[in-house]
This record gives structure tokens, C-alpha cells and sequence, in this order.
């Protein structure tokens, strides 16, 4: 096969992007099976103009909406793979994505110890590259694991590093749903004053930025106090 042009593969990440795109519109409407059709689309493209940031990408997309449909072992495959491809190339961020979606997995799979170790281990790669974005999103993850474990305290600490950093970073849908998430615990702890705290507070930010899905969740928590 004679060798690609630039603008041949320029071409051919366009057409690769734009499945992306539209494999993320699919998953986001939960017409699964289309979405992975376009990623896997996306995916051969990306192996046929050897780009690895590409194919972990794509891999990754694939994987999450395997584990949408409780695919668990498909997905873990895929992270797997796609982990061993970013560290092969020193591509930090996107062992960070492929660790973060692991620890989930087992997680899912009650193996909440195994993915306690996956998510520090992404934790701590976040932060030697100084990508808070990530970090945020792991502190949040280790939240939530730690809360499906039964342990209460250690989930509501790093919900609160979660939320901590979500402000410094102005991202106020995270901060809603930390702040959201938090409620939960001291709902579960029957603690209901401090959970009708952060619920209020969480309420109010999703309705100032016009989050009405977290709107209804938290009017749902909120009726439940």
C-alpha cells in the first residue's frame, strides 16, 4: 500500500474526529450498539495513520460503553490494552483515563481494594503532571468507591479534596455533583441537617448553570430529608 500524504491523513483524522463526534452523541442518547460502531470506526482509522493518541482514545470510548452495558470484562480488556499502549509512549494523561475507568471496573465488580489502588495510582500520575482537571475527577472517583465500600469518612475526605479543587478550577457542574455526592453520605449517616446543607447548596448551583437533570436528582434527595 503506497504510503500516505500529509493531507491524506489530515483528511483521515477529520473523518476519524468526526465519528468521535458522533459516537458521542450516540452513547450520550444510550443507542449503544451505533456507538460503538462509529468509535471502532474511528478506531481502525486512527491504527491505519498510526496514531496511538487516537487509537487509546477511541479504545477508551469503546470500553466505556461497553461497561454502559454492564460489559464488564470487554471493557477491561480494552483498558487494559489501552493502558499498556500509553505507557508504552509516555502518554501520562491517557494512563491516568485507562487507570481511572479500570478502578470503576472493579469497583463495579465489589473489588473495591483493587480499585482504591488503581485510582491512587492515577491520583498520583494526575498530579506529577500537574493536571488538576484529572486530579479532580480521580479525587471524586476515589470518593465514590470509597462510599460503595461502606467507608463514609474517607469517601466525604476526598469528596472534599474533590470539591476544594473543583472551585479553584471554576467547574461548577463537578462542584454541584461533589457537592451533591457528599449530601449522600451524611444522608446515609442519618446526619440530615448537614445533608440538607449541601443538597441546598448543590441545588443551587445546578440551577444557576442550568443543570436540570442534577436539578431533579437533588429535588428527589431533597423530598426524601
Amino acid at each position: 500500500m503506497p504510503k500516505l500524504t500529509d493531507a491524506e491523513i489530515q483528511q483521515l483524522r477529520f473523518q476519524a474526529e468526526f465519528l468521535i463526534e458522533q459516537g458521542n452523541l450516540d452513547e450520550a442518547e444510550a443507542i449503544y450498539d451505533d456507538a460503538i460502531q462509529f468509535f471502532e470506526q474511528a478506531l481502525e482509522i486512527y491504527v491505519q495513520i498510526e496514531d496511538i493518541e487516537g487509537q487509546i482514545v477511541a479504545s477508551l470510548k469503546v470500553a466505556m460503553v461497553y461497561q454502559r452495558q454492564s460489559k464488564f470484562q470487554q471493557a477491561e480488556t480494552l483498558c487494559r490494552q489501552a493502558l499498556t499502549y500509553a505507557e508504552g509512549h509516555g502518554l501520562v494523561q491517557y494512563q491516568v483515563d485507562a487507570l481511572q475507568q479500570l478502578g470503576i471496573l472493579q469497583s463495579y465488580s465489589d473489588l473495591h481494594g483493587a480499585a482504591i489502588e488503581l485510582l491512587l495510582q492515577a491520583l498520583e500520575l494526575s498530579r506529577q503532571i500537574g493536571d488538576k482537571f484529572r486530579e479532580e475527577r480521580t479525587l471524586s472517583m476515589l470518593g465514590a468507591v470509597y462510599f460503595s465500600s461502606g467507608d463514609f469518612s474517607r469517601s466525604i475526605e476526598f469528596h472534599n479534596q474533590s470539591l476544594k479543587l473543583a472551585r479553584e478550577l471554576g467547574n461548577r457542574r463537578s462542584e454541584s455533583e461533589t457537592l451533591g455526592n457528599i449530601c449522600i453520605i451524611y444522608v446515609q449517616k442519618n446526619e440530615y441537617e448537614q445533608g440538607l446543607q449541601y443538597c441546598q447548596e448543590a441545588l443551587t448551583i445546578a440551577n444557576e448553570i442550568g443543570n436540570r437533570r442534577a436539578e431533579g436528582v437533588l429535588l428527589g434527595t431533597l423530598a426524601n430529608i
